[in-house]
Parts: C-alpha cells; sequence; structure tokens
C-alpha cells in the first residue's frame, strides 16, 4: 500500500483532546492510551514503529478524527469514512498512523471545505500519487507529533473511485488470509528491525522501502482474492 495509506468506529473521545504522555526509557513521549512497554516500540529516527499494535488507541483515534473530517467536508456530502491500509488490520503491527478515506458526493473539495479542514488540522497534501481523483490530507490530534499515535492520513474521493476498491479488497484480503497476514507482517517486523541500525535521517524511508516488494505482491493477490469472493 502506498506510503500514505493504510473501520472501526467506537465512541468518540474529548473534540481535539490533547493526548497525556508517558516516557519510557527511550526519553520520547508516548501516548497514554498506548499503555504499552517500550520494548514494543522500534524508533525509526523520531517515528515509532509498534511490534504490537496499539488497536485500542488506534481505533480511539480513527473515532475521534473521523468525526472532524466528517464536520469540515459536511456530514451531508460525506457517504462513508472508513479506514484503509495496513493500519486497518487488526494485529499488524507497523506504525501507529491511522489511516481513512472519505467518500463524498462531490470531488474535487470545495474552498470552503479545504478551508475547514484546515481549521480541524488537517494539512492539504495535493493530489496523491497512487490514484486519480484522490486529495489527501495530513492531520490528526493536536499535540500529536507527526508518525505518532493519534496522527492520522485522509484521503478524499469521489463516489466511485476503483481505488476504493482496491483499498478495501487489501484490508480484507490480510484480515481474512493468515499466510497474507503473515507474509506482510513479517516483512515490515524485519524492514523496522533493520532500519533501526541504519543511518540518521534514513531510517524511515528504508522501512519502506524493504516493505514496498512485498507490499506490491499482497496487493496484486487481493485483488485476484476479491474477484473471487465476488464470483461466489
Amino acid at each position: 500500500m502506498a506510503a500514505h495509506v493504510g473501520t472501526i468506529a467506537i465512541a468518540a473521545l474529548g473534540h481535539r483532546s490533547l493526548p497525556l504522555v508517558l516516557h519510557c526509557h527511550s526519553s520520547r513521549a508516548l501516548p497514554l492510551v498506548a499503555m504499552q512497554a517500550s520494548t514494543d516500540i522500534l524508533w525509526l529516527g523520531d517515528y515509532p514503529f509498534y511490534t504490537v499494535q496499539p488497536t485500542a488507541g488506534m481505533d480511539a483515534a480513527f473515532a475521534r478524527n473521523s468525526e472532524r473530517v466528517r464536520a469540515a467536508l459536511g456530514a451531508d456530502e460525506v457517504l462513508s469514512i472508513s479506514r484503509v491500509g495496513s493500519s486497518a488490520v487488526v494485529g499488524m503491527p507497523g506504525t501507529p498512523v491511522v489511516d481513512m478515506v472519505a467518500v463524498c458526493k462531490a470531488w474535487p473539495p470545495t474552498a470552503s471545505q479545504l478551508d475547514a479542514l484546515n481549521r480541524a488540522g488537517f494539512d492539504d497534501r495535493g493530489l496523491a500519487p497512487h490514484a486519480e481523483d484522490d486529495r489527501w490530507f495530513y492531520g490528526g490530534d493536536e499535540g500529536a507529533a507527526p508518525g505518532t499515535l493519534g496522527r492520522c492520513v485522509v484521503h478524499v474521493v469521489r463516489e466511485g473511485n476503483p481505488w476504493t476498491a482496491e483499498a478495501e479488497a487489501f484490508v480484507a484480503y490480510v484480515s481474512a488470509v493468515p499466510k497474507a497476514f503473515a507474509a506482510y507482517s513479517e516483512v515490515k517486523l524485519e524492514g523496522a528491525r533493520l532500519a533501526v541500525n541504519g543511518r540518521d535521517g534514513m531510517r524511515l524511508s528504508e522501512y519502506k522501502q524493504r516493505k514496498h516488494k512485498v507490499c506490491m505482491r499482497v496487493l496484486r493477490e487481493a485483488q485476484v482474492w476479491a474477484r473471487k469472493q465476488a464470483a461466489r
């Protein structure tokens, strides 16, 4: 899946709440909601990689931020907001950034929608490189550092965008097929552990490069699997 990607909403927490933090021996601040040992986290530069997914914290981040996105775009204009990418697969190790896609009745986003998203804390990053008619935004909880729990990537797409079906197939396939889950989780863990010892400033990019080949293979397998599921 693209670096910007990677759907379960739970009761929303306070609007734009600032995460409480605890300090571990790494000297970096961790969101309290994670409640995990520092041994579960590998630091790729300043970006945490969770060897044990902080599932509850990521679900909560999606719940909070999807509501902000819905309000910014206009509840009547949003058809659905769901999670995509490997972060949407329960138990998948990785960075804690939550990826989501907002499917809207009309596209591209209007000037007023862009302004509302900006005021809600989501920076406009322009058109996504992996799909047509996809504008993406980066933001999340106020005070959450880039790459940490509480941060989110948001894709805003039109209804019927074929990339949405591909992204959903990826999540469904990796969630349902143990072999696919194992292949993707193993390459992520291996890449992250190797990248920890990489040169400063290169660790996150090295991790992404290492997982890309397997990711592309799993994506292709997911499309075949989805077609077979639809034909049943």
